[in-house]
């Protein structure tokens, strides 16, 4: 269980640290974290990102953030397809209700963004018929994706755009 404890809270890292990112954009006018409530869990939400528009308008985006720390190893993403975790949260790009997906390498700094339709449609194009793999947490509550290189996503229409963020102090 210590393992997975671990995880939660070098994942709960990488979150801040996106956070921090997008709380430094430009025209951010702020980002509420939304990792605790119920509701937005139940959603497969972790943020919202209000920024000013151009004509002085609010806008609001709910996002998604993976941290992976396997990334600067295979050089692919996991992308997380589904997944039932902790506190009833349901995970994944097929079911959450998020607009953009936020997937940070913590060990190389980069901060990949990827809108989730267009991960939708992907997946159903592509990667549904890609090796699925399946991981079990010590709460035996299962999490299936698939691991996929950011070239190969770009070249199947997945626009990223990729920002260093810098890498994660968790040592």
């Amino acid at each position: 269980m210590e393992i997975f404890e671990d995880q939660l809270k070098l994942g709960k890292l990488g979150e801040d640290k996106v956070f921090t990112h997008l709380n430094n954009l430009e025209d951010t006018f702020n980002v509420i974290n939304c990792t605790e409530h119920k509701l937005f869990q139940s959603c497969g939400v972790d943020g919202l990102l209000i920024t000013d528009t151009e004509v002085g308008i609010l806008d609001g985006e709910f996002f998604d953030v993976k941290t992976d720390y396997q990334f600067h190893k295979t050089g692919k993403l996991f992308i997380e397809i589904m997944a039932d975790t902790y506190m009833n949260k349901k995970g994944g790009i097929l079911s959450t209700k998020a607009r953009m997906f936020y997937y940070y390498d913590p060990v190389g700094g980069n901060l990949y963004k990827m809108p989730i339709y267009a991960m939708r449609r992907w997946y159903d194009n592509i990667g549904i018929s890609m090796n699925h793999i399946e991981k079990l947490n010590p709460y035996n509550q299962k999490t299936t994706g698939i691991l996929v290189s950011p070239e190969d996503l770009e070249s199947a229409g997945v626009h990223l755009s990729i920002t260093d963020i810098g890498p994660l102090n968790y040592v």
